[in-house]
């Protein structure tokens, strides 16, 4: 029997305390009275919170996608068994998504806005393979089950794995060009006005 990951679990509890953070830092922002009614000033992108947020966020991505393929091609390497790499990998890429969302501050404009889609994108993808990935048992593919039902299952859980692969890493590459551009933006047209 598999041990049970608890990625997700921390995940979660690690949103609901960012999400905490964020919501504080927007209540520190204000509330703007308008003739609609109340309405929180979220942090702006520009301003020292939102590039932490960004920074962090774009930092976890990188550590997301460097640090676990670099260990998964690596099999030599004596760092760590790669199904921890692989639960660094979900965690770090579900909280640093998250911090590139809160970046934004609603602004999903232009190229921060595109690069907020594709994040979301990788993002939800990652989920779908995690899904595929836990669904075929380890070792599926050294020996065949005698059902011929699981073996068809998990032939069929493989092949669809495969196909996943084929949209998820070409869509985080666009993701990562994306958020280099934003970033070469922010500090070409940005910081020198400050």
């Amino acid at each position: 029997m598999r041990a049970r990951s608890h990625e997700l679990i921390w995940a979660l509890l690690l949103l609901l305390v960012i999400g905490g953070l964020y919501l504080l830092a927007s209540l520190r922002q204000g509330l703007e009275i308008s003739p609609e009614g109340l309405s929180l000033r979220l942090p702006e992108p520009g301003e020292p919170f939102g590039h932490s947020l960004g920074i962090i966020g774009l930092a976890l991505m990188l550590f997301t996608e460097i640090g676990y393929s670099l260990r998964k091609r690596s099999a030599s390497a004596r760092w760590g068994r790669t199904r921890y790499w692989l639960q660094a990998h979900i965690l770090s890429g579900v909280v640093g998504g998250f911090l590139v969302l809160l970046h934004t501050g609603g602004n999903f404009r232009g190229l921060a806005g595109l690069t907020a889609l594709l994040t979301v994108m990788v993002v939800a993808s990652g989920f779908v393979g995690r899904y595929l990935y836990t669904g075929i048992p380890r070792g599926a593919g050294e020996f065949e089950p005698a059902d011929p039902r699981t073996a068809a299952r998990n032939a069929r859980l493989r092949r669809w794995l495969s196909v996943w692969h084929l949209f998820h890493v070409p869509l985080a590459a666009a993701m990562f060009t994306a958020a280099l551009l934003h970033v070469i933006g922010a500090l070409y047209f940005v910081l020198p006005l400050r």
